[in-house]
């Protein structure tokens, strides 16, 4: 993967420098730390929907329906998304 990113970094600085009036690019990298994730499904009275769990040390966080299966109940009853 770092070799992707490394040959992304280079090709777009050189895409920069030779198309562009600038004469240097400044680079920031950022770390991300990131729960655990699980995904079930969950029986509701408008069918089953999938849904993310959040881990973090081992306990439960979070609990959040995937959108488009929401979108699709919501189009189907009128009802809002959320």
């Amino acid at each position: 993967m770092e070799k992707i990113l490394r040959f992304n970094k280079d090709k777009f600085t050189e895409i920069i420098l030779r198309e562009t009036s600038t004469f240097g690019v400044r680079f920031i990298e950022y770390k991300r730390s990131a729960i655990e994730r699980k995904f079930t499904k969950i029986n509701t009275e408008y069918g089953l929907i999938t849904v993310k769990l959040g881990y973090y040390k081992d306990k439960l966080i979070k609990f959040v329906p995937k959108y488009e299966e929401c979108k699709k109940i919501a189009e189907k009853t009128g009802l809002p998304i959320n």
